[in-house]
């Protein structure tokens, strides 16, 4: 054939498909954004869901804690454990994956100190 067509669809065939590579957040950068304060934007309401998947992410630690999303305040959520130790494990796996879903979290104790009162919310830009 006159223009190289079989050559050019064996060219084809050898080069493959174009790899798109997905590149996740590194830890540093996790760890840069739960330690930023940062200003709520008002105009974004956290999702239920959000919050299950910031619990289902410090599930995996294998610590018993017990998590109550508040009724009144949807984006509230009260996390208790035994110990503080164990608490600053669970409250530090909430915190990664909030900041993996672009969503910060202020922690306020609990009055009896068995616990810390998250507030989630996306900051403002």
């Amino acid at each position: 054939m006159a223009d190289n067509y079989l050559e050019k669809k064996y060219e084809q065939l050898r080069q493959g498909r174009p790899v798109i590579r997905k590149v996740n957040p590194s830890l540093d950068s996790l760890l840069t954004a739960a330690a930023s304060s940062a200003q709520e934007d008002p105009s974004y309401t956290v999702g239920a869901a959000q919050l299950k998947a910031a619990a289902s992410s410090a599930r995996r630690l294998g610590i018993e804690f017990s998590e109550a999303i508040s009724g009144t305040e949807p984006a509230v959520m009260e996390i208790r454990c035994a110990g503080m130790f164990e608490l600053g494990q669970v409250l530090t796996a909430f915190r990664l994956k909030l900041a993996e879903l672009h969503l910060h979290a202020e922690t306020h104790p609990l009055a009896d100190g068995a616990g810390v009162r998250l507030k989630v919310f996306r900051p403002a830009k």
